[in-house]
């Protein structure tokens, strides 16, 4: 764009030197001459000015736009790597450790390493570090961001619901979802997956709804729980919920909490439906 302004402008000075030289030549008074030179450079310089400006201006525009898509391009490779990195780390707990664990469990129950209550005890400590393993290894599978998004994300948020859990979905069918890029997607269910986690850990809740809404080409998601809510207004984000700001930020997302509703936890996540951020 700079180099066509540099061209536009020499092609300008070009014809500006010709009509001064035809000026120049033609049979008429010196003050004519004068005159009529001083009339030429001066339109000449104000189309000059003109079309300087107007490479300048685009110039700049396509520097802004330029820099615009490749800051966006990097935040969505980030949302892509740390995804991959998460699947890799989900594939090597439940290949290595769970397996090698489960493998320990087999050898404490069937070989004399301990006896009575303490080999009991080594075997339900190790079954539980087991579980725990594999949790971690379903937490981080791979996310199909296809057609069957809807479907996964329904599945996964329906399997923290219990006897004393009950899960409410509502308006998940409603949003576009094919409309909706990868890295938006994935983000979204890092973040409600967090979300029921913390719940399932420490809220005690006994009533869920998550609440999707396509409006204004943003998609809107309500989070709502029973449970002890957390803390008062000053919000500490670590941890969990350092984890959903991060990844809301990743994709020109927000959070607004909620404390008008009185007992519980109370938040709506909201980010662009289309392309412009990610």
């Amino acid at each position: 764009m700079i180099r066509k302004t540099y061209i536009l402008a020499a092609v300008t000075l070009l014809f500006i030197s010709t009509v001064y030289s035809q000026a120049s030549n033609s049979p008429q008074t010196p003050s004519t001459q004068t005159r009529q030179r001083h009339e030429v450079l001066l339109e000449m310089s104000k189309d000059y000015n003109k079309i300087l400006l107007f490479g300048l201006v685009a110039s700049i525009s396509a520097s802004f736009v330029l820099f615009y898509k490749l800051s966006q391009k990097h935040n969505k490779e980030k949302i892509l790597e740390a995804y991959t990195a998460e699947t890799r780390i989900s594939r090597k707990v439940h290949d290595e450790i769970a397996n090698e664990i489960y493998s320990t469990i087999l050898f404490v129950a069937s070989e004399e390493v301990v006896s009575g209550t303490k080999k009991d005890k080594l075997i339900s400590q190790l079954d539980d570090i087991y579980l725990r393993t594999r949790n971690i290894s379903r937490e981080n599978h791979d996310i199909d961001t296809g057609f069957r998004f809807p479907i996964q994300l329904k599945l996964m948020l329906g399997c923290y619901a219990s006897d004393g859990v009950n899960v409410l979905i509502k308006g998940l069918e409603k949003v576009e979802w094919d409309n909706i890029i990868a890295s938006k997607k994935i983000a979204t269910y890092r973040v409600l997956q967090e979300l029921m986690v913390n719940m399932a850990k420490h809220s005690h809740a006994t009533v869920v709804l998550v609440d999707f809404k396509e409006e204004k080409k943003k998609i809107n998601i309500t989070y709502s729980d029973n449970g002890i809510g957390a803390g008062g207004e000053k919000i500490i984000f670590k941890n969990g919920l350092q984890n959903v700001e991060n990844r809301m930020v990743s994709i020109g997302g927000s959070i607004i909490f909620d404390f008008s509703a009185g007992r519980g936890f109370h938040l709506t996540l909201i980010y662009p439906a289309n392309t412009i951020y990610v």
